[in-house]
């Protein structure tokens, strides 16, 4: 009788003991559709209150710039007074084109939402808003984009919700996992 106690308790720790404090993880696929609505929820949140941090100046702010002979360049980190970073933001563009992309952490330092941001002189404002899960996975893209259509003379708007990012002026987005580092080895 012990052996067998001792064999259900044991097969049933297992999946625990490489969740470093999060649940088993769960491929989204098979993940009941309310988790994967509260997770896109708890990220928007997380999004809006360190936003909210920023514009308020709860956040500490380290930023450092360079002048390219093609185009500035800007990295700034927003900390919170514990040094976890909250927020990093790359910033680059020329007189045709700017990029940002932003990144949001929650409290225990994990990605959880990056925003990207991509503008020209032809009128293209796009955006997406990549949303994670606790394990780094892509949960949802809401991709907003906003340009001009010249042969119908008018702006157009349109609002997609995807599976995977959208590719902007041929730029990958990065997940940056490790923002400290990635700041540090900017000049």
């Amino acid at each position: 009788m012990k052996k067998f106690v001792f064999s259900v308790f044991f097969c049933m720790s297992i999946p625990n003991l490489f969740a470093d404090g999060i649940s088993t993880p769960t491929p989204i696929s098979f993940q009941k559709p309310e988790t994967v609505k509260q997770q896109v929820a708890d990220d928007f949140i997380l999004y809006a209150e360190i936003e909210q941090e920023v514009r308020d100046g709860k956040l500490i702010k380290k930023h450092k710039t360079e002048e390219s002979d093609r185009f500035p360049l800007e990295w700034t980190l927003y900390l919170d007074h514990s040094e976890k970073v909250r927020e990093y933001i790359e910033e680059g563009g020329s007189e045709d084109n700017a990029e940002t992309v932003k990144y949001y952490y929650d409290e225990s330092g994990r990605l959880r939402v990056v925003a990207n941001d991509y503008g020209d002189v032809y009128g293209t404002d796009d955006e997406q808003i990549i949303l994670l899960d606790l394990r780094g996975q892509i949960l949802q893209v809401n991709v907003e984009e906003n340009f001009v259509n010249k042969e119908m003379g008018r702006n157009e708007h349109q609002k997609k919700v995807l599976k995977e990012p959208v590719d902007f002026n041929s730029t990958k987005v990065e997940f940056v996992h490790d923002p400290l580092k990635r700041f540090k080895k900017q000049k």
